[in-house]
């Protein structure tokens, strides 16, 4: 399902390989994106935002298939690991921005548009979050400081 006010053979993403021009790409949408919300260019900034979190998944599934498997040794406080092991500071992310990253590429495109028609028809500025919980994807990120309750059956959160 394709949006009509955003002509998806505008924002091409397939042509990367390399999840360091997929990043720098990303990182274009996010500085067209930034524009667009300064000028105030609604149309603009659904374009850029589109583009933006179509490179931030393909950006993601880069990174993914650049790590190694299973049974690749990292080291530990004891011994060093195997220096020729790709990690994922090697493309300057932590284990929480890929967590979320790849919680972005659980969100089916059908979803994403519904999304975007719905931030059309209600004239609001499209989020990234805003598209986590419109999908329901997000609800599982947790909350920064607080843990799941063990008596709400996980439903719950509590200062730790």
């Amino acid at each position: 399902m394709t949006n009509d006010l955003i002509p998806a053979p505008t924002i091409d993403v397939q042509s990367y390989t390399d999840p360091a021009e997929s990043f720098q790409a990303e990182a274009v949408w996010a500085a067209n994106k930034a524009y667009a919300k300064e000028q105030n260019d609604f149309e603009g900034l659904l374009v850029s935002f589109t583009g933006w979190i179509l490179q931030r998944r393909k950006t993601t599934e880069l990174v993914r298939s650049a790590l190694p498997g299973p049974g690749a040794y990292f080291g530990n406080q004891y011994q060093d690991g195997d220096e020729s092991v790709t990690k994922l500071c090697d493309f300057g992310f932590s284990k929480m921005q890929f967590f979320r990253r790849c919680k972005e590429l659980e969100v089916d495109p059908d979803v994403f548009y519904s999304y975007l028609d719905e931030c059309i028809e209600q004239t609001k500025q499209p989020s990234l979050y805003g598209m986590l919980r419109f999908s329901g994807a997000g609800s599982s990120l947790g909350h920064p400081g607080e843990v799941r309750c063990p008596h709400c059956s996980g439903k719950g959160w509590v200062k730790k």
